[in-house]
């Protein structure tokens, strides 16, 4: 490697370091999903600041219980985030797709559409430093 080389490669490895090191806060977000009280279970809950750049994703377990996790650690960065809920996403075989997957998931069609676009959902959080939860009983 010639010394113009090893010049950019510790100029970047220079911003990595600074780049990593002050971040932003992050604080806590966990909440759980139902419609009408009933657990929504592989539900994926999308939180969405286009200020700041931050589109995150929290996945609910079989009770309909979710922890936002990022990279970072857990939490999301303060702020406020418009959210939306989306069924699970349909596996399907590799290769070709010839016909639309079985709709075998019976979580799939229980998330009413109103709930499942940014335009739409009603749903928001403001992220403070404290612990924030939002729980989303939706109503069909």
């Amino acid at each position: 490697m010639n010394r113009h080389t090893l010049f950019v490669i510790a100029l970047l490895a220079a911003a990595i370091s600074i780049g990593c090191q002050g971040g932003e806060v992050l604080a806590p977000v966990t909440g759980v999903v139902t419609v009408e009280g009933t657990p929504v279970v592989r539900a994926t809950v999308m939180f969405s600041n286009d200020q700041k750049g931050v589109h995150m994703n929290a996945v609910t377990d079989e009770k309909g219980r979710y922890v936002v996790r990022m990279a970072n650690g857990d939490g999301l960065p303060l702020g406020e985030y418009k959210v939306r809920v989306c069924p699970p996403i349909q596996d399907h075989p590799l290769g070709p797709i010839k016909a639309p997957p079985p709709d075998v998931d019976p979580y799939v069609n229980i998330i009413p559409v109103k709930y499942r676009d940014v335009k739409t959902s009603d749903l928001t959080l403001t992220v403070t430093e404290t612990s924030n939860k939002l729980d989303v009983d939706m109503k069909r």
